[in-house]
């Protein structure tokens, strides 16, 4: 008579324990999903950063180019007076 321990680790060579392999490969294929998931929202987090980034450099720029060009057309009136 077979006691129910002996007979969950009775293996016949050719996959006997196959409840476990396919909760192993299903726990192993969620940990990838969510992985890749995690990985896709950071690599979406850092692109918005550097266009964010981006979007204010140009912005800073396009003010200090203004600035410069308001310097240089009136410079020439202050020095006369």
């Amino acid at each position: 008579m077979d006691s129910f321990g002996s007979r969950s680790r009775r293996s016949d060579g050719a996959g006997g324990n196959r409840g476990h392999e396919y909760a192993r490969r299903q726990t192993d294929a969620a940990s990838r999903f969510n992985a890749v998931l995690l990985s896709l929202f950071a690599g979406m987090g850092v692109l918005l950063a550097a266009i964010g980034i981006y979007g204010v450099v140009g912005f800073l720029v396009e003010q200090q180019t203004r600035e410069i060009g308001l310097r240089m057309r009136w410079a020439p009136l202050r020095r006369a007076y």
